[in-house]
């Protein structure tokens, strides 16, 4: 048995113990150095723990040791939570101060002492005459990265993006050097803050005070060969090996997130297999790590609970996590951004189930989760409430240690929702919800042109929240339930459970894995698709995946809810194939 020192990957990729344990950062973007030779103003975004941070530091020490411009970093990270312009502004002004104070560029070094006076200047102008100082003052065109943008509260957003636009506008202008090229970097994207200045009172029709930015540069996710060239850096330095399957497993739960191919790996490495590099990595390891994972606290998950808990979030992605046929809030399509610029989720193509002659029609856009483990965190935090009145007692209750009695398990749900459903989806809780959501779109709601009112468009967007919330609490509340209700009997056992979900798709299909078998499963809701159609879209499923036996679930929403009958499984055998149809 050989053991020594494992190599720790950090969040992004970048081994703690040698350099060489890395996924190359400067490759994972490209066209910055061009936008920075044509003097352009652009934008980086990119999710939490993604890797901007060394992305930004190996960019300028490149630009730096190239020789042809300075370039210089500073973080806004110090501003998060300040609601006081001043104070904010005097956080930026100190930030950019300790930014020169410790660049590695001596020229920039020695202009530190210089910005100190410029702090006591307007919080309308200190920004953009800093900047200005530095650019005068320097013997080659500079370079400024701003980290960690979003900090910034909106009111003060504007204030320095506006101060920032105004010098790059009058750059050419004699005394008013100004950086050659500027990036803000953050997980957002910047885009139009028109409504916010005409709150301010300006003119609604002066637009985004950053409309100078050329284009916006989105870091991407590691792509499966990233994850392979990382972990082979591990097998070159210890001899331990990965199956190809388990490269196959660790892409399939993380989908390239940088935080988790590395916690994964750490977890197997560390924890399953005790740092013995004997021993070669395998799907079921990654299972096991994915599974651990889902159910532990992890800070990294932290900041997506917290969104999970804004009303408009949560009722998308509870749309999305129960494949729901359509996206709520279509009039605020900035939320659904705000989800894929977050990383919670991504855009898909599905196939659509009817036939179309036109081949471009074939295929739709959907959302989706941004990975499997995203998928399980966001289920466990949508569903904490039914998960706790959930019996423990249920848990495994079903495996009898190689199978799993699914016809059972099934069984005991039926029963379960026949009890709760009544409560469950009731007037009262519809209401809450309801009432919940109005006052937070009440509290969103901003002006977005000068002949609109709020009045005008909060009511527009209250009887529009009102139908979405009403249709999605009635329509997808049930898949909800049974996915708690699976997270609770199965997670606990099972070697892994995949759910393909995907707002647009109008079901959820989950594949369990025990043992030696697979269990293939259909939820659905009762709508205009036949009892026939809804079974051949299970067939299909367990063709994929050559398997003979499939349950289909279908939630009879015209089922009253005072009738004290639950509905007896239905079995149907086509062919070889054996599908258990149970109602609900």
């Amino acid at each position: 048995m050989t053991r020594s020192k494992i190599k720790i990957f950090n969040t992004e990729g970048v081994c703690l113990t040698s350099k060489h344990y890395m996924v190359p950062a400067l490759e994972r973007i490209h066209g910055v150095i061009p936008l920075i030779d044509a003097e352009k103003y652009f934008v980086i975004h990119a999710p939490r723990q993604s890797g901007k941070t060394t992305f930004l530091s190996e960019l300028i020490k490149k630009i730096n040791s190239d020789g042809k411009y300075y370039a210089l970093n500073c973080s806004l990270g110090t501003t998060k939570g300040i609601h006081n312009e001043n104070t904010a502004f005097e956080y930026v002004a100190e930030s950019l101060i300790d930014s020169a104070e410790t660049s590695q560029i001596p020229a920039i070094q020695m202009l530190a002492n210089r910005l100190m006076p410029l702090r006591e200047r307007g919080n309308n102008i200190r920004i953009k005459i800093m900047l200005r100082c530095l650019c005068a003052n320097l013997d080659k065109d500079l370079v400024v990265f701003f980290d960690e943008i979003d900090a910034l509260e909106e009111p003060m957003i504007v204030t320095f993006l506006a101060q920032l636009r105004d010098g790059y506008l009058y750059r050419d202008w004699p005394n008013n050097q100004f950086p050659r090229s500027l990036a803000l970097v953050g997980l957002r994207n910047i885009r139009d803050y028109r409504s916010k200045l005409s709150q301010n009172g300006q003119s609604g029709e002066s637009g985004s005070p950053f409309n100078v930015k050329h284009q916006s540069l989105f870091l991407p996710d590691f792509s499966k060969v990233d994850i392979q060239n990382l972990y082979n850096q591990h097998t070159l330095a210890s001899g331990q090996k990965f199956d190809d399957s388990a490269i196959d497993r660790a892409w399939h739960w993380t989908q390239g997130q940088p935080w988790l191919v590395n916690k994964l790996a750490y977890d197997i490495i560390n924890f399953q297999l005790n740092n013995d590099f004997s021993k070669k990595i395998s799907e079921f390891h990654f299972n096991e790590a994915a599974k651990n994972l889902i159910f532990q606290n992890e800070a990294h998950f932290e900041s997506l609970e917290k969104r999970l808990k804004e009303p408009l979030v949560k009722n998308i992605m509870e749309a999305v996590i129960t494949g729901a046929d359509y996206l709520p809030f279509e009039l605020l399509d900035e939320d659904v951004q705000l989800c894929l610029d977050l990383g919670l989720l991504k855009s898909v193509e599905v196939k659509i189930e009817e036939k179309h002659e036109d081949e471009s029609k074939k295929m739709t856009s959907a959302f989706q989760p941004a990975n499997p483990i995203y998928s399980e965190v966001i289920i466990k935090e949508l569903t904490s409430n039914i998960l706790a009145a959930t019996p423990a007692s249920y848990a495994t209750r079903w495996m009898d240690g190689d199978r799993i009695d699914m016809s059972g398990l099934l069984e005991a749900f039926q029963n379960y929702w026949h009890r709760h459903s009544p409560v469950l989806t009731s007037q009262q809780s519809l209401n809450l919800i309801i009432s919940q959501s109005i006052s937070d779109i009440f509290s969103r709601i901003h002006l977005i042109s000068s002949t609109e009112s709020a009045n005008e468009i909060a009511e527009v967007s209250a009887r529009h929240l009102i139908g979405s919330i009403t249709r999605l609490v009635n329509e997808s509340y049930c898949l909800l339930v049974l996915l708690a209700f699976l997270q609770r009997t199965l997670n606990g056992g099972a070697d892994f459970v995949d759910r393909e979900v995907a707002a647009g798709r109008g079901r959820v299909d989950i594949c369990v894995g025990y043992g030696q078998r697979r269990y293939l499963l259909e939820l659905k809701i009762k709508g205009n698709m036949s009892l026939e159609n809804s079974i051949g879209q299970i067939l299909r499923y367990m063709n994929a995946f050559q398997e003979s036996e499939g349950w289909l679930v279908i939630f009879d929403r015209n089922i009253p809810k005072s009738s004290e009958e639950i509905l007896p499984a239905t079995t149907h055998v086509i062919g070889d194939k054996i599908i258990h149809v149970i109602t609900c």
